[in-house]
């Protein structure tokens, strides 16, 4: 959205969501992050007290609040070779990741 003044400089809104239902994932780092079908928001490895997470979790956003949920990742690349400071870009339902580094 531009700003009022039509200098077309963006405008941002930033509000905290309420946790409901289920773990949030641990405060992390250097994570890759996406939103996939217009309300989950996927957040992927990062790094947490020098400790490189290979995790994914999914939030699913409601007006006020989001609920989250661990994504399995056995036997996937993400388990395999945790990484932060990673690229992630949303692609249809599926989250596409490129780069970052291990410990």
């Amino acid at each position: 959205q531009e700003d009022s003044e039509g200098s077309g400089a963006m405008k941002l809104s930033v509000q905290q969501l309420a946790t409901t239902g289920g773990a949030a994932p641990l405060a992390r780092s250097g994570h890759g992050a996406a939103v996939v079908n217009g309300d989950t928001l996927v957040v992927i490895g990062g790094e947490q007290d020098d400790l490189c997470l290979g995790d994914a979790w999914a939030g699913k956003i409601s007006a006020n609040s989001m609920a989250w949920t661990r994504v399995a990742t056995e036997g996937s690349d993400v388990a395999a070779h945790p990484r932060m400071s990673l690229a992630a870009a949303a692609h249809g339902s599926r989250v596409l990741t490129f780069g970052g580094v291990r410990d």
